[in-house]
C-alpha cells in the first residue's frame, strides 16, 4: 500500500505566518510578564537600573558592531542544534543528545584538521579539500552518534531520551580521554607545556573566512552554510517523500506502517540526520573560532539550548532561524550585562524561560489570534453590507 493512502492534509506544516504570529505574541506576553516581575520587585524595594539594562542589554547589542556580530556568531550554531531537535520532533522522537553529538562532531573534525591530515597526509592540506571534508567528518561522526540511539529505539524500544542522555555523558568522557591529558591523550595539544583539554590548532586551510572582514572576524561563511542547510531541511521535510515519511511516522507510527512505511528505518534515518546536524554545528563552531581548535567545554550549552530554540521556532526551519538569532541576542545581552554592569545576568534567563513557556503552551496566543481573526471577518462583513 502506498503512502498516498494517508491523509496528506494532516501532515502539512502550519503556515509560517501563523507560526510567526504565535512567536510574536509570546514575546509580547513574556515582556509584559517581565514588567510585572519588575514592578513586584519595586514594591519590595528592589530597584533595577533600567537605563543601564537598556544601554548594555539592548542598545549595545543591536546598535554596535560587536553586538550585532555576537548575535550572528551565537545564532549560527543554534540554528543547527535546533534543527537537530526539530527533525527528531517531526519524527515523533525527542533528541536530547544534541550536546553529545555537538561534542563528537567538533572533536572528530578538529582531530582530522589538526592532526590526521597535516601530519599524515600533508599533500591534501589545501582549502578546497580541507574545508568541506572537515565539515563532512564532523557531520558523519555526529550522525553516527545520532544513529546509535535511533537504532536502539527502532530495534530494542530503548527510549531515545534515556540513551541520548547517557551518550551525552559518554561524549564528555571520550573528549576527556582524547584531548584531556598530556600524559595519555593521543590528540592533546603538545605545543605548550601548560596546554591541556584541547587539540592543536586546526590547519589554516580548514578554517572559514569572515564574510565581511571589516565588519567582524567572527561572522564567517559558516553562517551562510547554516542558513542554506536550514532552507534545505525545510524543503526536505515538507516537499520530499522522505520528509513526508518522517512526519507520517511522527504523527502515527501504526498508521504509517499500515500504509507501507517502514517506521524502524525512518526512525533510524531521522536520528542519524538529527545527529549529523548537531555534529556539523560543532565543527563549524571550531572552524569559525578566532582560535580554531576543539577545547573541552567549547560547546557550552548550545546543544541543550537548541531544544528551547526549536520550541520557540515551532519546529519550523524558518521559525528556527529567527528564534536562533533571538537567542543569539539574549546570549550577547547576558555577556554585556556580565562584563559591564552589576545587574544579574540571570534576568536574561528569566526572560528566556518566559518566552519558552508561552511558546510551548500557546493557548493565550491562539486566543488572541482567533479574536483578531474574528474581528477582521466582522469588519469585512460590515464593509460589504455598507457597500451594498
Amino acid at each position: 500500500m502506498s503512502t498516498s493512502g494517508l491523509q496528506v492534509g494532516i501532515l502539512k506544516t502550519k503556515g509560517i505566518f501563523n507560526s510567526l504570529q504565535i512567536i510574536f505574541i509570546s514575546l509580547v506576553f513574556s515582556f509584559l510578564s517581565l514588567m510585572v516581575l519588575y514592578f513586584i520587585l519595586l514594591t519590595f524595594g528592589f530597584a533595577l537600573p533600567v537605563d543601564a539594562l537598556f544601554k548594555y542589554g539592548v542598545y549595545q547589542v543591536f546598535f554596535t558592531q560587536d553586538g550585532l556580530s555576537g548575535i550572528l556568531f551565537w545564532g549560527g550554531p543554534l540554528i543547527l542544534t535546533a534543527l537537530a531537535v526539530a527533525i527528531a520532533f517531526q519524527g515523533g522522537l525527542f533528541n536530547i543528545g544534541g550536546q553529545g553529538q555537538f561534542i563528537i562532531g567538533g572533536l572528530a573534525g578538529a582531530i582530522w584538521a589538526a592532526s590526521i591530515v597535516p601530519k599524515n597526509l600533508p599533500f591534501l592540506n589545501f582549502p578546497l579539500f580541507m574545508v568541506p571534508t572537515t565539515m563532512l567528518i564532523g557531520a558523519i561522526f555526529g550522525g553516527i552518534y545520532g544513529f546509535l540511539p535511533g537504532y536502539m529505539r527502532a530495534k530494542y524500544e530503548a527510549h531515545e531520551v534515556i540513551t541520548t542522555i547517557l551518550l551525552n555523558i559518554l561524549a564528555l568522557n571520550i573528549a576527556q580521554y582524547l584531548v584531556g591529558s598530556r600524559t595519555y591523550s593521543p590528540f592533546v595539544d603538545r605545543t605548550k607545556v601548560d596546554a591541556y583539554g584541547q587539540t592543536e590548532l586546526i590547519s589554516k586551510s580548514a578554517t572559514l573566512s569572515p564574510i565581511f572582514p571589516a565588519f567582524s572576524q567572527s561572522v564567517t561563511y559558516g553562517l551562510l552554510v547554516t542558513v542554506l542547510i536550514a532552507v534545505l531541511m525545510y524543503f526536505v521535510l515538507f516537499y520530499t517523500r522522505l520528509g513526508f515519511k518522517i512526519r507520517a511516522v511522527g504523527l502515527n507510527k501504526h498508521a504509517a506502517e499500515a500504509n507501507g512505511i517502514k517506521s524502524d528505518r525512518i526512525t533510524i534515518i531521522t536520528m542519524t540526520i538529527s545527529g549529523a546536524l548537531a555534529g556539523l554545528a560543532g565543527i563549524l563552531l571550531v572552524q569559525s573560532s578566532s582560535v580554531p581548535r576543539y577545547s573541552i567545554g567549547i560547546e557550552g550549552t548550545l546543544g541543550f539550548d537548541g531544544i528551547a530554540v526549536s520550541l520557540i521556532g515551532l519546529n519550523n526551519p524558518f521559525g528556527i532561524i529567527l528564534a536562533a538569532f533571538f537567542f543569539g541576542f539574549l546570549q550577547q545581552a547576558r555577556l554585556n550585562l556580565d562584563t559591564s554592569t552589576n545587574i544579574p545576568s540571570d534576568l536574561i534567563f528569566v526572560f528566556q524561560a518566559l518566552v519558552v513557556l508561552f511558546v510551548a503552551a500557546p493557548y493565550l496566543s491562539r486566543i488572541v489570534i482567533n479574536k483578531f481573526q474574528r474581528f477582521n471577518k466582522t469588519q469585512i462583513i460590515e464593509i460589504k453590507e455598507d457597500s451594498t
